[in-house]
């Protein structure tokens, strides 16, 4: 498990992503452009499992009888 003190990181980098955003695509749309700029590290690691967290609620709101399943 991940100590408080990363997890404590994590959510303020999170908070710190998504703020002022209007909408999924949207936010995604900032998050890969962000993750193409970011060479390496923890930032980098957490947008690729945002940008994973977001495509898959997309495609749920897409498609919602997948979502019922």
């Amino acid at each position: 498990m991940c100590p408080q003190h990363d997890l404590s990181m994590m959510e303020d980098f999170i908070e710190r992503t998504l703020r002022e955003r209007r909408s999924l695509p949207d936010a995604l749309a900032d998050m890969v452009a962000k993750h193409d700029r970011i060479a390496s590290g923890n930032e980098r690691s957490m947008l690729e499992r945002m940008i994973e967290v977001l495509k898959e609620e997309i495609a749920l709101r897409q498609n919602p009888l997948r979502a019922a399943k």
